[in-house]
C-alpha cells in the first residue's frame, strides 16, 4: 500500500477548517468529506483511502 497523497497519510480532510473536522471555516458541513472529517478526495487514479491514509495503488 502506498501513502495517500490527497491527506499525506495522516487520513484527514484537508479541506476541512481545521483539517479533519467535518466543517468547513463558516461551520457548514465539509461537501468533500460529506462532514466526516476522513480523507474522501480521490487521488489522480481515482483511489479513495476513505481516512486510513494509504491506498492500494496509484
Amino acid at each position: 500500500m502506498q501513502t495517500c497523497p490527497s491527506c499525506g497519510g495522516n487520513g484527514k480532510c484537508k479541506w476541512c477548517s481545521p483539517k479533519g473536522s467535518g466543517k468547513n471555516s463558516d461551520g457548514t458541513k465539509c461537501k468533500i468529506c460529506l462532514g466526516t472529517g476522513r480523507c474522501n478526495e480521490p487521488t489522480r487514479a481515482g483511489y479513495r483511502c476513505g481516512g486510513t491514509g494509504k491506498v492500494t495503488k496509484i
